[in-house]
């Protein structure tokens, strides 16, 4: 069944050394796509707080400083309606783990300039927020 409302999810670009840090998702909207963490925004919870749980949920990494650079109405999944906010974190320390191995089957640092394919499309948008300085706000169907 088609749900009649959009989800609000968090995805998060955490860098380090000119890195980005990306996984390949196993299931779900996204499946076999690099994405960085990221998922549902909880109620009452801050879109802050969220980027800082999923990562703690998702690679036990510590970050820092996390800033909004995309808003996506994703519209492109059958049956599916999102609203995609992509934030950017500093990595302050630990080691990726992968701690969602139903979502996730591994974690790597990649070059900015030489990611992987395909990337998922919020991240696409929001790695675009990144070089161009601007929030990115838009719609992909």
């Amino acid at each position: 069944m088609t749900k009649k409302y959009p989800e609000v999810v968090i995805g998060v670009l955490i860098l380090k050394d000119d890195k980005v840090l990306l996984g390949k998702r196993k299931k779900g909207d996204g499946a076999f796509e690099y994405a960085g963490p990221g998922g549902h925004l909880a109620f009452g919870e801050t879109l802050e707080e969220c980027a800082q749980r999923k990562v703690t949920e998702e690679t036990g990494l510590v970050v820092e400083n996390v800033q909004i650079v995309s808003f996506l109405n994703a519209l492109h999944w059958k049956g599916s309606h999102y609203v995609d906010i992509e934030a950017t974190a500093q990595w302050v320390s630990g080691e990726p783990q992968v701690l969602d191995s139903e979502m996730f089957d591994g974690w790597s640092w990649y070059d900015i300039g030489d990611l992987p394919e395909p990337l998922i499309v919020g991240d696409k948008k929001g790695l675009e927020a990144l070089k161009t300085g601007e929030v990115y706000f838009g719609t992909v169907r």
